[in-house]
């Protein structure tokens, strides 16, 4: 091969070479549009200033509705990752007896790092009244089983109900299978 045509055939290999990096790098480029990763972070505390330990934080990602939770560190703190969150976030944190704080959080600009500190108060709560009533006592004369027992007591309308015959005392004890009532609905 003489010189002249080592030459062209490098320079075709350069063009080659050329367009292979102008339409690889576009893609690489394209491809990164919009891959941010937004970290949430922020500190909780109780309104005398305490941190709050084991608070849970919710973020809801406004854009995909994708939500994700941390709890507290004992200095209040907390940190949540967000791959392509969009910028735009809902807050609730929330902890036992505090009443929750919710927010909003949007990115502006190329922030990576978004704060949001709260701080809990008090929430007093009323409690609904609570009814309690007590099973009636047992009917005189009849004997109930006892915990542990397998025996059981059947009054006279149960009896009455069941898919035998309740003349034929050896069928109210022994159901058979084939009558197709479980057991334990008698």
């Amino acid at each position: 091969m003489n010189g002249k045509k080592l030459r062209a055939l490098a320079a075709r290999l350069g063009a080659v070479l050329f367009s292979l990096v102008v339409v690889a790098i576009p893609s690489k480029a394209v491809a990164q549009i919009g891959a941010t990763t937004d970290i949430i972070t922020g500190t909780v505390k109780a309104d005398n200033g305490l941190p709050i330990k084991d608070a849970t934080v919710e973020v809801t990602s406004l854009e995909t509705n994708v939500t994700r939770r941390a709890r507290t560190n004992a200095q209040g703190r907390y940190t949540i990752l967000f791959p392509d969150g969009g910028g735009e976030y809902h807050v609730v944190i929330r902890s036992i007896g505090l009443a929750p704080a919710t927010s909003e959080l949007r990115r502006i600009s190329d922030e990576d790092r978004l704060v949001a500190d709260a701080t809990l108060t008090q929430n007093a709560t009323t409690l609904s009244t609570v009814a309690v009533q007590a099973r009636q006592a047992p009917r005189g004369g009849q004997d109930l089983p006892t915990p542990g027992s397998i025996e059981r007591a059947f009054t006279p309308e149960q009896v009455a109900r069941l898919p035998i015959d309740a003349g034929d005392l050896l069928n109210l004890v022994l159901p058979k299978a084939s009558s197709g009532v479980p057991i334990d609905d008698y």
